[in-house]
């Protein structure tokens, strides 16, 4: 999966957790970190660098939306239902 001629890879992460049980800004976390193959608290960047975590989470509680932006290495994009897609940005 993934285009061949950028040399990315894209992965849509779902999340264990029904919606309401999770902030996206914490399913964002999950997902990076699952993607990674690490615990969450071993990401060495913090969210709040790339995105303001309580900004995302009140978007996607208040309207239909997709919101993307770069965290850990990934282009991320997670939806209003906590639905997360990461695609490898090139080093």
């Amino acid at each position: 999966m993934g285009d061949k001629n950028r040399g990315t890879d894209t992965a849509r992460v779902q999340t264990n957790t029904h919606p309401s049980d999770q902030t996206p800004s914490d399913a964002v976390i999950e997902a990076v970190a699952t993607h990674k193959g690490i615990d969450s608290t071993g990401l060495t960047d913090p969210l709040c660098e790339a995105i303001n975590p309580d900004a995302l989470d009140m978007a996607c509680r208040t309207s239909a939306v997709h919101i993307t932006f770069e965290y850990h290495g990934c282009l991320v994009t997670v939806d209003d239902e906590n639905q997360v897609e990461l695609t490898e940005l090139p080093h």
